[in-house]
């Protein structure tokens, strides 16, 4: 078996004539692979282009951009984050802003939910949430 060790080709060609040597002599597995090397290489290609235009859409906006020079914060956390502030000019402050996006509502909470240390959400938090 040959592993392609310092020859000048790609991780992704070396697994793909890697698993061309493991099915060989096997017709239905050999049919699977090249089936799940082609869909593979699809979805790489339509992965592909669209963070190419995440990126032009984040280049594109001046706030985006300028999120994305804090560290750990790429395109799709600036994106979402420009989408769900939306105008900026609407809060007075920043403590306002996490509190509109269901961090905590120190101004207004309810009696249960203050016994229990929660605030009133302002918005959908699970837009908000899992790319932060």
């Amino acid at each position: 078996m040959n592993y392609y060790a310092g020859m000048d080709v790609s991780l992704e060609q070396a697994t793909v004539c890697v698993i061309r040597e493991l099915v060989e002599g096997h017709p239905t597995l050999a049919m699977i692979a090249a089936a799940l090397s082609a869909t593979r290489v699809t979805l790489r290609r339509e992965f592909n282009a669209l963070e190419k235009r995440l990126r032009a859409m984040a280049r594109s906006d001046t706030r985006a951009r300028l999120l994305m020079t804090t560290p750990g914060v790429g395109t799709i956390v600036s994106l979402v984050y420009v989408a769900a502030i939306d105008d900026s000019a609407r809060f007075k402050s920043s403590k306002i802003v996490g509190a509109h996006r269901a961090a905590i509502n120190r101004a207004k909470p309810t009696a249960p939910a203050a016994s229990q240390g929660l605030g009133t959400p302002r918005c959908a938090v699970h837009v908000m949430r899992p790319p932060m």
